[in-house]
């Protein structure tokens, strides 16, 4: 192994500190993600979720702490309250960017929004088992029917 940090420059500097690594680097190499899920305790997701919890505050003029879903909840509460007031005043065109604004948020988390309240479809194996069976016998009948019209059209031509 150590012929190995000889060929690459810098090697007899880092040469130690990849010794005395709990991984080799030959581990890390053939296997990156398995190896850098070794050194967390929980689960990748887990970890980035503490991650992000931790540290998604600010301060608000630069004295007061405040969470950002807090600042979100306040901004979803804007949007809605500026929608509700220009169709009360009569000017609905006003309303459409705080639309335009939030369709653009509900399509890009779509996926995770119905993960969230619980509107993802779930089917068995067995039931997506019958569906694509399904599926494939009437491709094979589609392809059978269309078969027979190409050999009635080339005996035709062939008459």
């Amino acid at each position: 192994m150590k012929e190995l940090y000889t060929l690459l420059p810098g090697g007899d500097l880092w040469g130690p500190y990849l010794e005395q690594s709990p991984v080799s680097p030959t581990e890390l190499v053939d296997h990156p993600l398995k190896t850098l899920r070794g050194f967390f305790p929980a689960g990748l997701g887990d970890v980035l979720r503490e991650a992000v919890g931790g540290y998604a505050q600010v301060l608000l003029f630069f004295v007061f702490p405040i969470r950002m879903k807090w600042l979100a909840y306040i901004d979803v509460f804007y949007f809605f309250f500026d929608i509700v007031r220009y169709i009360a005043a009569g000017r609905w065109y006003y309303s459409i960017m705080p639309i335009v604004a939030l369709l653009n948020f509900v399509i890009f988390f779509w996926p995770e929004l119905t993960r969230f309240w619980g509107l993802e479809r779930h089917q068995s194996k067995q039931a997506t088992h019958f569906h694509n069976t399904v599926r494939a016998q009437q491709r094979q009948e589609q392809y059978q029917q269309q078969n027979l019209k190409l050999q009635s059209y080339m005996f035709l031509l062939w008459v």
